[in-house]
């Protein structure tokens, strides 16, 4: 890992750190690459920290500079760790977790500050694999406090961190402990998902650490179609302010006069791959021979970070398949983003999994679609606690897309009349406000520019707000911002 060298003795702009990591999908990438370039369209030095190019070098970060990390993964189904290119992968998941929660309960009162370093008491039963974790987490958080002491940043925005991914305490508390140590002018901000389930369990220290280390938190969503309590209700206990900025999206594109013959059928799990999309794709080829559009072109989109075997597999199905006339199933990974929403725009129909990108994009276009939510769970007592899911279903509720199981999508014979009833259905798009990404950085400039910590906001600029978001982000005041505290309902 090289340390970025940013001479920041003269700074005239202000700068910001964005960091992510994502385990297996895209869209977390994604949404920072367009945070990140809202905010170089406001003059900010940009840096993205994170491990996860692997699945998001093809997002445009607006000429962000970009520190790559060791690449660490916590992914329940994919835990793995690469180093320089050599992966480790560890032996089962609850091996994996009941390590994190000792170093998380250890590991973590042992940071030496002057040193960039963390220091772990030895677990029982040492393994290499538990080696290789605790010298990647003190590579990256070497990495990481080199960088903060290099840049200095005005603020820093953790993405999906404390409310969303818990597994990152291990790194991420001691790391913004050092910088309230070490850089107290420098705002924290967590970016958020607007659906957050939680084990019950550490919903409080979620909502302690946001407290503790955050100075104020912004949703990536409108409060009017799903708010943040409602999926994770223990936020009512943070005394920090909350701010809805709306979905980080664009205007779909316009969607050409076409011959319906000439309309294909786009497939899509979304931007990366997990092992379940196995069970998406087999389901959708499956069924596509039995339906009233097997005479088109149907375009099956695979994540690029696929292994090369499934890859090959989900190809060999889709050469397998006999359609008719000029039909037939093409299937190829992900292409350039602005191509692939032209696609959507002019397709028949759209099959889709349920993550914030994908459905968002199948609310705002004109294209039916059919949404297979990706489950984390197996527990069928759990399925409606679970964010694909809960979005698609919400979605549902507003008529913009249709759900189906995937126990459902499995049956051929039904599946495949679904498939022809929405395919042939019209659907009306949403009005979903899609400036959240330049509202966010509308909202991150105003706090920089008037040095807004929180400590140091005044009561009137703390209220709840539960109004429609703005829609001419040059309106943009504090008066967007909502706070829960403990007198709130």
């Amino acid at each position: 890992m090289q340390i970025l060298d940013l001479n920041m003795s003269e700074k005239v702009r202000p700068s910001a750190l964005l960091l992510v990591e994502t385990s297996r999908g895209a869209g977390h990438m994604k949404v920072v690459s367009q945070l990140a370039s809202s905010l170089k369209r406001r003059m900010f030095e940009v840096v993205v920290a994170t491990g996860s190019m692997n699945v998001g070098s093809h997002f445009n970060y607006g000429n962000a500079d970009i520190e790559e990390l060791d690449r660490l993964s916590y992914d329940p189904r994919q835990p793995i760790v690469d180093i320089n290119g050599e992966e480790q992968r560890f032996p089962d998941n609850e091996s994996l977790r009941n390590y994190l929660k000792f170093l998380q309960l250890i590991g973590e009162a042992q940071i030496d500050a002057d040193k960039f370093s963390l220091s772990f008491a030895k677990y029982p039963e040492e393994e290499k694999w538990q080696s290789e974790i605790r010298k990647t987490l003190t590579d990256r958080q070497k990495a990481l406090r080199s960088l903060i002491m290099s840049l200095k940043p005005d603020v820093i925005i953790s993405e999906f961190w404390p409310l969303g991914r818990s597994r990152s305490n291990v790194e991420l508390v001691p790391l913004m402990k050092f910088v309230r140590q070490q850089l107290h002018d420098t705002l924290i901000i967590s970016l958020e998902r607007d659906i957050v389930f939680a084990r019950p369990e550490t919903v409080g220290s979620r909502v302690e650490y946001t407290n503790e280390l955050i100075d104020a938190v912004i949703v990536r969503g409108d409060s009017s179609v799903t708010a943040i309590e409602e999926t994770m209700p223990g936020t009512s206990g943070i005394t920090r302010p909350i701010f809805y900025a709306g979905f980080f999206g664009s205007k779909p594109p316009l969607r050409s006069e076409l011959p319906d013959k000439q309309r294909e059928v786009v497939v899509s799990a979304g931007g990366g791959f997990r092992p379940d999309d196995v069970i998406f794709y087999d389901s959708t080829i499956k069924a596509c021979a039995e339906t009233d559009f097997n005479n088109r072109k149907w375009q099956i989109f695979v994540p690029p970070n696929c292994p090369e075997e499934i890859f090959g597999y989900i190809k060999r199905k889709a050469q397998d398949t006999v359609l008719k006339d000029d039909g037939e199933v093409n299937v190829t990974t992900n292409c350039q983003h602005d191509k692939f929403r032209q696609q959507v725009a002019e397709s028949q129909l759209l099959v889709s999994q349920g993550g914030y990108n994908a459905t968002l994009e199948a609310a705002v276009t004109e294209t039916p679609t059919i949404v297979i939510p990706a489950l984390d769970e197996d527990d069928a007592s759990l399925y409606n606690q679970q964010e694909q899911v809960f979005r698609a279903n919400r979605l549902a509720e507003m008529g913009l897309v249709h759900v189906v199981t995937p126990q459902d999508a499995a049956n051929a014979e039904y599946f495949s009349k679904v498939i022809n009833e929405v395919g042939n259905s019209s659907k009306r798009q949403s009005q979903f406000k899609l400036e959240g990404s330049e509202i966010a950085a509308d909202y991150i400039h105003t706090l920089v520019n008037t040095g807004k910590k929180y400590d140091k906001l005044s009561c009137s600029e703390k209220y709840f707000d539960s109004t429609p978001l703005i829609n001419d982000v040059e309106e943009l005041n504090m008066n967007q911002v909502v706070i829960n505290n403990d007198d709130t309902a």
